[in-house]
């Protein structure tokens, strides 16, 4: 038995986005992410709605490996999500989205935690090369790909 000290990278931020959570959580789902993510195109989903649910798992590439996510809290109703993610030998993730109604459309909590035996690895999570070591990073990629955001954040380190 090998036993190792684990890794940990853990980043959260709150996002403003400019449509109401009714409208912004249906789209959080590995499905309907094809319509708004240029290049999402998950290889499996297992879903028995079609879409996103509880215990609904997927399957992506991520580098030389492909990623598991498991939908572990999908709550329609509170618009929160959790997702755990593994890519084998690598990494096991977990990513929190809360959204609340806004003034002007919604706010979206968003926390990424990632354990792993190598810092290394946890920097390249991302299938499309986004480092882990910084919230902004991860943040301003998830703007670029969501046409329902607005540039209006406050970044922080968890």
């Amino acid at each position: 038995m090998n036993i190792v000290r684990p890794h940990r990278v853990t980043r959260s931020y709150v996002q403003s986005l400019i449509s109401p959570p009714d409208e912004v959580f249906p789209l959080l789902c590995p499905v309907r992410e094809a319509e708004w993510v240029n290049g999402w195109h998950p290889r499996l989903v297992i879903s028995t709605s079609g879409v996103a649910e509880p215990d609904c798992v997927f399957i992506t590439a991520a580098g030389p490996q492909e990623a598991i996510w498991a939908i572990t809290r999908h709550e329609p109703d509170r618009h929160h999500l959790e997702i755990v993610k593994v890519i084998p030998g690598i990494v096991v993730g977990k990513i929190v989205v809360r959204l609340a109604a806004a003034s002007e459309g919604s706010t979206a909590e968003i926390s990424y935690s990632d354990i792993g035996r190598d810092i290394q690895a946890l920097r390249v999570r991302m299938p499309d090369g986004t480092s882990h070591e910084s919230s902004r990073t991860i943040c301003l990629s998830w703007i670029r790909r969501r046409s329902v955001c607005t540039m209006h954040n406050r970044f922080s380190k968890g």
